[in-house]
């Protein structure tokens, strides 16, 4: 971790190669320096040059989108004991597969898949015509190996994946386990390892072998471009995740960043991570218009250099759409650098809204981003720091250079311009961009190496294309085929017929409850609704997060129950006796853990802790276990408690469990309530008591 034990990450929506070389040469000095953990480059490229210049300048992925598309990885070769064994991290839901494509034409492929089926298989295929591999197939060839494996995958946690290749078969290994093995005859020799993931799931992907030397720390996140706005569908992929990055700084970095005053950038991220006031950090930025203005207010810039906005009639041209006053600030800005260093180094508050140029947020924030909106800096820099009511503000110190905005790009002055950068990127002891012709033998062979893989790239395409082109009616029947398949898949049946049920609940009983796109902003809702000072209970911690979420949004009084032993008996298919059990209880600020069965330490609980219960976060999935908090805590309910059911519908066999448990209780006590929300695609639903047949009197003690 490289500031304060603080992680860091900086985030670059990038697809453009004339922009993007000189950024790429600051962060690297950056990774090198320590100053970041990681760089995530997402690739938004607009057009095949692009797109090959990223997979070849990051190969590393970072990302596999919900695509079906294979992206290469590395080579592991049979032959040799130290390269036969494929290993990665990932971080997944469901549906993992590894294509081990030959180097040899005689040869077969093999397709391994862990955690298909909605992540309760995993299979090995075998595939005759290796082209095939990467192709759209009419019939799946058929599985000649496969093994139950529920939960082999987690989209919450990093799973270590080792592959094993030799003469006897292949193994695979989870978190040093073995899971999957399968003795056959297979070809020696090289074998290009390949990797996708689809079916309504995303990987994340580190890979052990390639986190050290050139390129380490620089991971390429491939889209499917599915979101409205491109962007969110990057920032989503974060605020899915967003407990895992509670403790990172972001940074988010335009691609066409010319310069970064790299000696300050630490000293802007202690900042970002200690002043939790503000939701958007900026730093000081040439060419922004929010920045532009308070250079002129501190004698930076002088004001007949440019004009920072609009006049009253619009007759002028000002400083967002005019190429001339950018090429203007940026040669000023060269020549006059000092000036702006001179600037009042205090943070400058800063309510509206700015261009997020190179902007910095808290990980713990990232949960507020899981909207799916096409003006993500209006949604960044305005809507979000409005509702919360957290200012955004600017931080003097540190010194970046953005190229141009849109409006500027015609008429810009573009070589002139880089070619000055590119000289102050040597002065200052950084490396130089690849274009330029003067550059090291290294970096020439490295722009050599470059275009060697694009005219590879091409070639291989074009030996493709006549096989592409014959198969295109078989891919037009490969839908039918899919929907086939599903048809008959009895998991994807169950599911699909559990959802259409929860619809049916949902339409008909909670149509005045609010609909949450994730389960923590579904929680949080419901704390919302508890103004009271009574006791605030969770059943069934686990690892503690929603705990945490629990204890803080109150004020004391919050305890969590769990035995931590796992399930006291089986569930839903997937979830046997003992399921979630853990040596190691979590430590949560703010909230006490009671320890044991809920029927054995709950009476003496409730006798020691009078009062009312405002709220219950029932998460203990059972039946059995449902019905006894319920029958115990019932009588400290009041009208305005809230309930948080974590497993109440929208699961095969949900009507068996917590759902039935309530439904129970509200027969047997006649308790009215109100249904105030519920996770969309997930299985979390909000009630809040409306009366209770003691209402009259205080709640029992």
């Amino acid at each position: 971790m490289p500031v304060d034990g603080q992680p860091v990450v900086m985030l670059t929506f990038a697809g453009r190669q004339d922009r993007m070389e000189l950024l790429t040469d600051y962060v690297r000095e950056a990774l090198r320096r320590g100053i970041i953990d990681e760089w995530h480059v997402w690739n938004f490229s607009r057009n095949e040059h692009d797109d090959n210049w990223l997979k070849s300048r990051f190969p590393v992925i970072g990302r596999t989108p919900d695509d079906l598309i294979y992206y290469p990885t590395v080579r592991v070769d049979t032959n040799l004991d130290d390269a036969r064994i494929f290993s990665a991290r990932v971080r997944a839901g469901s549906d993992v597969h590894i294509g081990i494509d030959p180097c040899y034409p005689s040869a077969p492929a093999y397709e391994l898949i862990i955690g298909g089926w909605a992540n309760t298989r995993t299979a090995l295929r075998r595939i005759d015509t290796p082209a095939e591999l990467f192709t759209d197939r009419d019939e799946e060839p058929p599985i000649i190996a496969q093994k139950e494996t529920p939960g082999i995958l987690s989209a919450v946690l990093f799973r270590d994946i080792e592959l094993r290749l030799d003469s006897a078969g292949l193994t695979l290994s989870i978190d040093g386990n073995p899971a999957f093995t399968h003795e056959m005859e297979m070809v020696q020799g090289r074998y290009d390892i390949h990797v996708k993931t689809g079916y309504g799931a995303t990987g994340e992907w580190r890979f052990p072998d390639r986190e050290n030397g050139e390129g380490a720390g620089e991971y390429l996140y491939h889209t499917a471009g599915r979101s409205e706005s491109g962007w969110s569908e990057a920032l989503m992929s974060y605020a899915e995740r967003a407990e895992h990055y509670a403790d990172t700084v972001f940074l988010k970095c335009d691609d066409d960043i010319v310069y970064i005053q790299l000696d300050e950038l630490a000293d802007f991220i202690r900042f970002r991570a200690r002043a939790r006031e503000y939701f958007l950090v900026s730093a000081n930025v040439v060419n922004n218009g929010v920045c532009a203005d308070l250079q002129q207010r501190h004698g930076a810039v002088p004001r007949d250099l440019i004009r920072v906005s609009p006049s009253p009639e619009n007759h002028h041209e000002y400083l967002w759409a005019s190429a001339t006053m950018a090429a203007d600030l940026h040669n000023y800005f060269l020549d006059n650098r000092d000036l702006f260093e001179r600037m009042p180094a205090a943070p400058v508050r800063f309510g509206g809204r700015i261009s997020i140029n190179f902007v910095a947020w808290l990980g713990r924030d990232m949960s507020f981003m899981s909207a799916d909106m096409q003006d993500d800096e209006h949604m960044l820099s305005v809507q979000i720091p409005g509702y919360l009511g957290r200012p955004n503000c600017i931080y003097p110190k540190l010194l970046v250079s953005h190229l141009t905005f849109f409006p500027q790009d015609e008429g810009f002055p573009y070589e002139a311009i880089l070619g000055r950068y590119r000289k102050l990127a040597e002065q200052l002891h950084t490396h130089p961009p690849h274009t330029v012709e003067s550059a090291a033998p290294a970096r020439t062979w490295s722009r050599e190496l470059d275009e060697l893989r694009n005219s590879l790239r091409e070639e291989i395409t074009r030996e493709l294309r006549d096989h592409v082109t014959a198969t295109a009616n078989v891919m037009l029947q490969s839908i039918d085929g899919y929907e086939r398949r599903h048809r008959r898949n009895l998991v994807f049946a169950a599911q699909a017929v559990a959802a259409s049920d929860s619809a049916r609940l949902a339409t008909d009983q909670m149509t005045t409850g609010q609909v949450f796109d994730t389960p923590h902003n579904t929680l949080r809702y419901a704390l919302s609704l508890c103004a009271g000072d009574g006791l605030a209970l969770e059943f069934g911690v686990a690892t503690g997060n929603t705990l945490r979420v629990i204890a803080e949004n109150r004020d004391g009084g919050v305890y969590g129950f769990d035995s931590f032993h796992g399930l006291p008996e089986s569930w839903r298919t997937g979830f046997p006796e003992g399921s979630f059990a853990t040596e190691r209880w979590p430590e949560v600020a703010g909230a006490e853990l009671v320890v044991g069965l809920f029927a054995d330490v709950l009476p003496k609980f409730l006798v020691e802790h009078p009062g009312p219960v405002d709220f219950l976060h029932i998460d203990c999935d059972l039946y059995s276990s449902a019905r006894t908090v319920l029958e115990l805590v019932g009588p400290r309910l009041h009208p305005g408690s809230v309930i948080v059911f974590d497993e109440y519908f929208n699961y095969p066999g949900w009507q068996h469990h917590e759902y039935r448990a309530w439904q129970e209780y509200v027969a047997a006590t006649h308790t009215e309530f109100v249904y105030e929300g519920y996770t969309v695609d997930n299985e979390q639903v909000v009630v809040r008591i409306t009366h209770t047949p003691g209402e009259d009197t205080p709640p029992q003690a």
